[in-house]
């Protein structure tokens, strides 16, 4: 497997920059709720998938089913001989967001309530 930073590279710039490469079969494509995994593709008979440790992190990890293959080798060069592609993750990037809005809005009414219960105790 190989990492690189995805600070200039979009989930959608992924599967573009994938696509660029000759022999590289696209199987699963980005959606806006996907979390860890977001790429499946073939390239030479063998299959990989591209994932986002927790779906948050700052990298992007290309990984195989199968332990030392050469076709790793020639993934990682192309990547690092490509140009960053960005964009095109608008709705992936919303539904991210939304969902920590929606999990800060709750964890602050718990701490709120805490608080006024305790505060009303001691009143």
């Amino acid at each position: 497997m190989f990492t690189f930073k995805n600070r200039k590279v979009s989930r959608k710039g992924t599967t573009k920059i994938l696509e660029q490469l000759e022999g590289v079969e696209i199987t699963h494509h980005p959606h806006w709720a996907d979390d860890d995994v977001f790429c499946t593709f073939k390239f030479r008979d063998h299959d990989f998938e591209v994932y986002e440790m927790w779906g948050d992190s700052d990298e992007y990890t290309v990984d195989a089913n199968e332990p030392n293959i050469p076709q790793l080798e020639v993934l990682a060069k192309h990547f690092e001989a490509s140009a960053p592609i960005k964009g095109g993750d608008f709705a992936h990037n919303l539904y991210f967001f939304i969902n920590w809005t929606i999990f800060s809005s709750v964890v602050m009414g718990v701490i709120f309530g805490v608080w006024s219960g305790i505060k009303w105790i001691t009143s």
